[in-house]
């Protein structure tokens, strides 16, 4: 996309402390008011599937520290899943956001209207992608959605995790269970549990 240099505004939901970055480009930026992109981001902010779980992890993520799985999307530049573990109901982890590297936000303002919006599913992560960025978006997403609570310690558990030689097998069964990408349900499914029929080695991979 042709357009100039990517800049972001942060931009608050019409009437609330939640907020997120819009990105643009500065021609797109010329023609659009921040009103404009305001209006936009409240709209979009939460889609009607995800407010559901907005009171679940808001539980989970009150609590001094929690675990944050990541999963990656099946399409380069791989955004990942994050999923947050609730200490209460750890074997059904909570789809939480969509974390996209810069690479798929460029990729996503070809499309119209060419902005890209941080909302409650979707975080941008800053610079390369590590776990020490990844850990810092999710911080950023909880602090942006959730403004009334504190940020807890974040624990990050990505897949696979450590695999084993002998473990593979399981791990590539895993990979047929990825969550949709970010271009076909960016909200995801509510939860991620391995298949019923994995054995517990498996279930440990």
């Amino acid at each position: 996309m042709s357009g100039g240099a990517l800049v972001n505004l942060d931009v608050h939901v019409n009437g609330s402390m939640q907020h997120g970055r819009a990105f643009l480009t500065l021609d797109a930026l010329r023609k659009m008011s921040e009103e404009t992109i305001g209006s936009l981001l409240s709209t979009r902010f939460v889609d009607e599937d995800h407010a559901e779980r907005l009171p679940l992890l808001e539980r989970a993520l009150s609590q001094p520290s929690v675990t944050i799985e990541t999963y990656p999307g099946e399409i380069p530049p791989h955004e990942l899943h994050a999923y947050v573990v609730d200490a209460e109901a750890p074997d059904a982890p909570i789809f939480g956001c969509v974390l996209a590297p810069l690479a798929l936000v460029h990729e996503l303002m070809a499309e119209a209207p060419h902005v890209v919006l941080e909302t409650a599913t979707f975080q941008v992560i800053d610079g390369d992608v590590t776990n020490a960025s990844v850990i810092s978006a999710i911080e950023a997403w909880v602090g942006r959605v959730w403004p009334a609570i504190r940020v807890p310690a974040v624990r990050l558990s990505p897949w696979p995790a450590h695999v084993e030689a002998a473990d593979k097998g399981a791990a590539l069964y895993k990979l047929l269970w990825f969550p949709p990408t970010v271009g076909t349900v960016p909200s995801g499914p509510p939860t991620f549990s391995p298949p019923s029929d994995l054995t517990d080695s498996e279930r440990a991979a």
